[in-house]
C-alpha cells in the first residue's frame, strides 16, 4: 500500500553507530559531516548531518569521531522505524 508515496525514516540515536573500519556495508551505511560532538561523561553525542538531514548518534566508550570528520556510519536497520510522511502516522 505505500508504493509511490514517500515515507519518513525513524533512527534512534543509539541505533546509529560508527563504522570503525570505515568500509561501507550495503543496505545500512550513511556518509555523515560530524557538526558538534558532546562528550556527556558515559556516553557521547554525535550531531552530524548527511546532506541537509541532521542527525544525532548515542555512542560509549572509545573510537568517538571529531568535529568536521567525514564518516560513514551505520544503521541498525532492524531497528529503523518507518511514517507516512503526509499524516505521521507510524507504519507498521
Amino acid at each position: 500500500p505505500y508504493e509511490q508515496k514517500k515515507i519518513v525514516l525513524g533512527i534512534r540515536p543509539e541505533d546509529i553507530l560508527d563504522n570503525p573500519t570505515q568500509s561501507v556495508v550495503p543496505g545500512s551505511s550513511i556518509a555523515a559531516n560530524i557538526d558538534v560532538v558532546e562528550p556527556l561523561g558515559a556516553e557521547t553525542h554525535v550531531h552530524a548531518s548527511v546532506g541537509s538531514q541532521p542527525l544525532v548518534a548515542r555512542f560509549e566508550g572509545d573510537g568517538i569521531p571529531l568535529a568536521g570528520e567525514d564518516r560513514i556510519l551505520d544503521v541498525a536497520m532492524a531497528r529503523v522505524h518507518y511514517f507516512e510522511q503526509d499524516s505521521g502516522r507510524a507504519i507498521t
